[in-house]
């Protein structure tokens, strides 16, 4: 966790945690992925209990990720939202950009304002 000492530093009032989509979902329960992403929120709520934290799910449907995050994001007082529905939408993503089919089943540019959008949406909620 030292490596986000810098952010952790500013004493931040939101922190958007956006990590599922490099999860394997092979490796869940043998490593434990809930443990961690608890212990990533309890590291940036130390010192900083008014923190907001906003867990964001997968761009890809990745329910057993999602429901980890989901669950801890819960269970921690945290807040959360699903974004995986845009994935379902071709044009979300960079199909026919890229000659590699797994950099093109990324967010395109739109896709990325997609997800931009739906987080501003539950951060402007959040922020009232």
């Amino acid at each position: 966790m030292s490596t986000l000492d810098s952010l952790k530093s500013l004493n931040p009032d939101l922190v958007i945690v956006r990590i599922g989509e490099n999860v394997n979902s092979k490796l869940l329960g043998e490593q434990d992925f809930g443990a961690y992403y608890k212990s990533l929120i309890d590291y940036f709520k130390n010192n900083n209990a008014d923190v907001k934290i906003l867990c964001v799910s997968s761009f890809w449907k990745k329910d057993d990720v999602d429901a980890i995050i989901e669950r801890v994001a819960k269970k921690e007082g945290c807040y959360y939202l699903k974004i995986s529905e845009l994935s379902a939408d071709p044009k979300n993503m960079a199909l026919g950009q890229f000659k590699n089919v797994g950099v093109a089943k990324h967010p395109s540019d739109m896709g990325m304002r997609a997800i931009a959008d739906l987080i501003w949406v539950k951060i402007m909620l959040l922020i009232k």
